[in-house]
């Protein structure tokens, strides 16, 4: 918050100076407010000093009141999210009065659209865990790094990190898909000493508000805020790195059902699922990870921070400044830092030519004017000098343009960025704020309407099996009534049944209802893209298998696009876990792998070594899912067609190169990698199109071409037999 922005209240200053004249004293008595900026606690550092007691009390209370207004901004989405899901899980609420005692049917509408949406999204996705993604290489010498990334970065979401099939490839699916919003909050876990990628809802995560917001790492918000659910044994592990971790265990965690931060979806939840939460001792207790810019004492601009806020004592557990140095930017100062090297030792080069240029010449000079003028010693020391002045110097390397002509500057260093581990996923985008919007809301209201309608089929059918009777009050069965084949029931007091008795005929249930049930069924479909044929429906009578392949292609069109965005989400997430890596991975991690790749050394089970180092640089990711959602036989298909392309193609039958590698997609659609490695490596590309690659590799037992005893005649096993007559 700006100087200028601040509620009036008294300054730490302000109040300083009214102590120091009532002490009657010239000067302040206590020491200047200093502090280390890289400190991990700056919490522990501002305690120790008044100006930092007062600075941390204004920090607690920004932080808690921007939550606490986020909070209750997005009460109505929560409410939302709990009604979606109401109807998703098909538990829906008792009807009020007069209508309590009528038929509350359901139509799984949303759950069957969403669930098929979900499952072939993860399927693409992620149906096949050994290769999600790959690493981009960032320079022509960066393949075999890059190469062994990918192989460290799915290795560890696989493996290591033991959560991330189902958060990233189920609950976050679900969520963008249901919700249309959904967040990760990526950080390293200390107890668990891996890399942690939490999927977050609005019951966890809330943000500042915004005219627009796109970036999909929240840097175009001001602060974001999450709840931090925690134990006692939980907040005790913290001690030594964490303040007042003793005045909020003094205090009671809040109840399951308290009011406070009311949690709609949870309650959703759990009478969906049968469990009530109230039954419960006591709840956790609930922190405040606020990450914003701050504006803290001593510094000449606003900082980017991280606090931890007990929300009930509103203590300040943890500030520290969330910075770190500009990857992108560290490159281009090492760039400019070996440029300015390079210039500096061509200078320096330079100029101790000219000196010993200079040094040359004048001993010359001097050899001249000490020997005999009438000898030739003075004529050739002069040519000497002569021929060393016009020496060529080494070429001048230029200065680099980052100098500006400046023979004295320095390459700038690299700039300080915001850490953000948040990142945000959008299924439709808010053409305003922050918060999409996802197909499940718009299903939402198709279910209602198709419930209110079978409801409606359901009751008209069974007061029309369900006859009622209007009788005159003195008509009544001479005996108990009955029901058997050929029984006559007597009646008492009626003269004429016909007049006595009425009956109410309320009509059978009309077929409109179940009309308008099976039209939002196909509205349904229609929205998500998510028809029958996605869920293994038999072809239309008469279609081909072409026309159910066009079907099937059209539908699954539109899913590659909200399929694409979860992609760029999820990429964003394995950005987060390199740059985690960078920071916290050890300096040589040791993982074993089925590597198929013969470039990177021996075939098959191996052991590879991966260092945070390796990740200290800038990191693109490349989902590898080609988002087409073919099936697995169109794949082979494709792939085969490929391995045909040379014999269509005269000029591409010697082009070994693209033969191996169409041969190499065809083993992998297949998923053989293990027959990739019996392939070798790769031959070279051709220099242009039409030119052969190198020859492939002569069968066993027969020597390459040119070789020393290379057969000319075919055969195998050595030079061809001399001629007939010949001596042997």
């Amino acid at each position: 918050m700006a100087r200028e922005d601040r509620p009036e209240e008294a300054t730490p200053d302000e109040g300083a100076d009214d102590n120091v004249f009532e002490l009657v004293q010239e000067t302040k008595s206590e020491e200047p407010f200093e502090y280390d900026e890289d400190s991990v606690n700056l919490a522990k550092d501002f305690k120790a000093h008044p100006e930092g007691r007062a600075a941390l009390k204004r920090l607690s209370d920004k932080c808690t009141t921007d939550f606490s207004m986020a909070w209750d901004a997005t009460e109505k989405f929560r409410k939302n999210m709990a009604d979606i899901w109401k109807l998703f899980s098909g538990v829906l609420e008792d009807k009020a009065p007069p209508f309590d005692k009528m038929s509350n049917a359901h139509v799984p509408i949303l759950m069957e659209n969403t669930i098929r949406m979900t499952f072939r999204q993860a399927y693409e996705l992620f149906g096949n865990w050994t290769n999600v993604y790959g690493v981009t290489p960032i320079g022509p010498d960066d393949e075999k790094t890059a190469k062994l990334l990918s192989l460290h970065g799915n290795w560890q979401i696989r493996k290591r990190i033991k959560d991330f099939k189902r958060q990233l490839g189920h609950r976050g699916l679900l969520i963008f898909d249901l919700f249309g919003d959904v967040t990760c909050h990526s950080y390293w876990d200390p107890q668990r000493r891996y890399n942690r990628h939490e999927v977050l809802t609005a019951n966890e995560f809330v943000c500042a508000n915004a005219h627009v917001s796109t970036m999909p790492d929240y840097s175009d918000v001001s602060w974001v805020a999450k709840v931090i659910y925690m134990d006692a044994h939980e907040l005790r592990k913290k001690e030594g790195r964490w303040e007042d971790i003793g005045a909020t265990l003094k205090n009671m965690p809040p109840d399951w059902d308290d009011a406070v931060l009311t949690r709609e979806l949870r309650d959703a939840v759990d009478k969906t699922i049968g469990v009530d939460s109230t039954a419960f001792e006591k709840g956790q207790y609930r922190i405040i990870q606020y990450e914003g810019w701050l504006n803290l004492p001593g510094q000449d601009r606003d900082r980017y921070c991280q606090v931890m806020v007990d929300y009930t004592t509103h203590n300040v557990l943890s500030l520290g400044i969330h910075e770190r140095i500009d990857p992108y930017d560290k490159r281009r100062y090492e760039f400019e830092q070996k440029q300015f090297q390079q210039y500096q030792a061509a200078q320096q080069e330079l100029q101790a030519f000219r000196q010993e240029q200079e040094a040359t010449k004048m001993a010359a000079l001097d050899l001249a004017h000490s020997t005999d003028p009438n000898s030739d010693g003075p004529a050739q020391a002069i040519a000497m000098a002569r021929a060393v002045d016009e020496m060529p110097p080494p070429p001048e390397v230029p200065m680099p343009d980052w100098m500006h002509g400046d023979p004295e500057a320095m390459p700038r260093e690299p700039a300080y960025v915001p850490i953000r581990m948040f990142a945000h996923g959008v299924n439709i985008e808010p053409l305003e704020g922050v918060i999409g919007m996802g197909t499940g809301q718009i299903h939402a209201d198709q279910n209602k309407a198709a419930n209110i309608a079978l409801s409606m089929f359901v009751d008209q059918g069974t007061l029309g099996n369900f006859k009622n009777w209007i009788a005159k009050d003195d008509v009544r069965f001479a005996e108990k009534f009955t029901i058997a084949p050929g029984k006559i029931h007597k009646v008492v007091g009626a003269t004429d049944l016909t007049k006595d008795l009425m009956a109410l005929d309320f009509g059978p249930a009309s077929p409109q209802m179940l009309q308008l049930v099976e039209l939002m069924t196909k509205y349904g479909n229609v929205v998500s893209n998510t028809p029958e044929v996605l869920s293994g429906e038999a072809g239309k009578s008469g279609e081909t298998a072409q026309g159910l392949s066009a079907r099937i292609e059209q539908a699954t069109k539109m899913l590659s696009v909200p399929t694409g965005k979860y992609a760029d989400f999820l990429s964003q997430v394995l950005e987060n876990n390199a740059a985690l890596n960078a920071v916290f991975l050890d300096d040589a991690e040791f993982f074993s792998v089925n590597n198929h790749d013969p470039e990177l050394g021996a075939l098959g089970q191996q052991m590879i070594s991966v260092g945070r180092e390796m990740y200290d640089r800038p990191y693109d990711v490349e989902i590898s899912a080609d988002l087409k959602f073919t099936s697995t036989s169109q794949r082979i298909a494709e792939a085969d067609a490929l391995v045909q392309m040379p014999n269509a193609v005269p000029a591409m039958a010697g082009n070994f190169a693209f033969i191996y590698e169409a041969v190499k997609k065809s083993l992998e659609a297949r998923n053989r990698y293990d027959l990739v490695a019996m392939l070798g490596g790769p031959p070279p590309p051709p220099p242009v199109f039409g030119a052969p690659t190198s020859p492939p590799a002569p069968p066993p037992g027969m020597a390459p071409p040119g070789a020393p005893g290379a057969a000319v005649t075919g055969q195998q096993g050595g030079p061809p037999p001399p001629p007939q007559g010949a001596p042997q």
